[in-house]
C-alpha cells in the first residue's frame, strides 16, 4: 500500500487511506456494541431517551452529545448503526489528521495516518458504541476550521467535543495557552472562538446538571480504591500498553535517531510543537489523576505522531519499522502484568505472558458476548 501511495495525487491518497480504514473497521461494527462496560451504559441511556423521554447519564459527568446521538442511531439500526456512527467519526478523525499534517507541513503524513489507523486501541474504539472517536473527530475538525479562520464553526465544533467528553476542555485550554505564547495572527478572533466553545460546552452539561437536581455534583468521577503505588503503576503500565510493549521497546531502541532528528528539525515547526507538547502534558496530567482506561490517552496520539513525523523527517524507514511493530500488537501481546480486575484493578500479578493481541482479544470477547 505504501508504494501505491507514491503514484497518486494528494486527494486520491487521502481517499485511499480512508477507504483502507473503512475496510478494516466496518466488519467489526456487526459484533455488538463493544466490550467496554460504558458501551452498555450508553445503550441504556439511549433507550431511556427514546422510550421514556428521560435523560439519565450513562456515567458522570455526562456525555450528552454522544448519548443523544446514540439514542437516534440505536433506534434506527441497533448496535450496528450506533457502531457505524462511531466508525464515521473515526474516519473523519483520520481525514482531519491528514489535513492538519498538511497544514503544518508535517513529513510522512500518510504513514502517520496509517500509524493512527492501525493503533489497536484506536482501531477497537473506532468500531463500537463509545465516545472517544466522537470527541476526537470534533476536536480535530474544530482545530482545522480554526486554522482556516472559520471561527464560529470552530467554536461550535470544539464546544460539541466538550459536550461529548469533558476532558476535551484540555484541548481548548492548550489552544488558548499556545496562542498566548506565540505570535500567531487573529488572536482576538481565536479567543472569541474558544469562548464560544466554552459556552456551547456549558450548555451541553445542562442535562446532567438538571438530572442532579440543579447541582454541580455531576462534576465527579468514581476512581474506586487505589493506593499511591497502584495509582502510579497503572499510569505507567497503561501509557506503555496504548502502543504495546514491543512498540515501546522498539521506540526506545530508535530513540537516538528520534532525538537527533528532533534537534535538527524542530525550528521549522515551533508553533505546532508547542501546541503538541501542551496537549500531551495536559492529557498526561489528567491521566495521572484518573489512570483508568487507556482510551483516555487517545487525544494525545495524533500529536505524538506529528512529533514522530518531525523527528524522523529524514528517516522514513524507522517510521515504517515502528508501524510494523505496532501492528503486531493487534495480533500478539507481550504482557508483564495481569490485573485482578480489568480497568479497575487493585492489584496485579507480575510475570511474562505471550497472549492474543489487543484487537484479537477484543474480537474474541465480542464474539463471546454475541453467542
Amino acid at each position: 500500500m505504501i508504494s501505491m501511495l507514491s503514484t497518486l495525487t494528494e486527494g486520491k491518497k487521502t481517499l485511499l487511506i480512508i477507504l483502507f480504514a473503512f475496510a478494516l473497521y466496518f466488519p467489526l461494527t456487526f459484533l455488538g456494541y463493544g466490550t467496554d462496560c460504558d458501551s452498555e451504559s450508553v445503550i441504556k441511556t439511549a433507550q431511556n431517551i427514546d422510550q421514556q423521554d428521560r435523560y439519565i447519564p450513562s456515567r458522570l459527568p455526562g456525555y450528552f452529545v454522544h448519548e443523544f446521538s446514540t439514542a437516534i442511531l440505536f433506534k434506527l439500526g441497533g448496535s450496528f448503526l450506533s457502531n457505524v456512527g462511531t466508525m464515521i467519526m473515526s474516519l473523519l478523525t483520520i481525514y482531519f489528521f491528514i489535513q492538519i499534517c498538511q497544514y503544518h507541513y508535517i513529513p510522512h503524513k500518510y504513514l502517520l495516518a496509517l500509524f493512527l489507523i492501525l493503533n489497536p486501541v484506536y482501531w477497537v474504539n473506532s468500531t463500537c458504541t463509545i465516545d472517544y472517536s466522537w470527541a476526537l473527530a470534533l476536536l480535530l475538525a474544530g482545530y482545522m476550521f480554526l486554522k482556516e479562520k472559520s471561527y464560529i464553526t470552530a467554536g461550535i465544533l470544539l464546544g460539541l467535543s466538550i459536550g461529548t467528553r469533558l476532558s476535551s476542555i484540555i484541548f481548548v485550554a492548550a489552544l488558548f495557552i499556545s496562542y498566548v505564547l506565540t505570535k500567531e495572527p487573529d488572536r482576538k478572533k481565536v479567543f472569541l472562538s474558544l469562548a464560544i466553545s466554552i459556552a456551547v460546552g456549558a450548555l451541553l452539561y445542562l442535562p446532567p446538571f438538571i438530572y442532579m437536581g440543579g447541582s454541580f455534583k455531576f462534576l465527579t468521577y468514581d476512581m474506586g480504591e487505589m493506593d499511591w503505588f497502584g495509582h502510579l503503576a497503572r499510569f505507567v503500565y497503561k501509557n506503555i500498553y496504548i502502543i504495546g510493549l514491543q512498540t515501546f521497546i522498539a521506540s526506545l531502541l530508535m530513540s537516538p535517531f528520534i532525538i537527533k532528528g528532533f534537534r535538527q528539525n524542530y525550528k521549522d515547526y515551533e508553533n505546532i510543537l508547542l501546541f503538541s507538547f501542551l496537549i500531551i502534558a495536559g492529557f498526561e496530567t489528567m491521566y495521572m489523576k484518573f489512570p483508568l482506561e487507556m482510551s483516555y490517552l487517545l487525544p494525545m496520539l495524533p500529536f505524538l505522531l506529528m512529533l514522530l513525523g518531525i523527528s524522523l523527517k529524514n528517516n522514513k524507514g524507522i517510521i515504517i519499522f515502528l508501524l510494523i511493530v505496532q501492528f503486531s500488537y493487534n495480533l500478539v501481546n507481550i504482557n508483564i502484568a495481569r490485573p485482578d480486575v480489568s480497568n479497575i484493578a487493585t492489584s496485579a500479578t507480575l510475570g511474562l505472558w505471550i497472549e492474543w493481541g489487543y484487537l484479537i482479544t477484543d474480537i474474541i470477547n465480542r464474539l463471546a458476548m454475541l453467542s
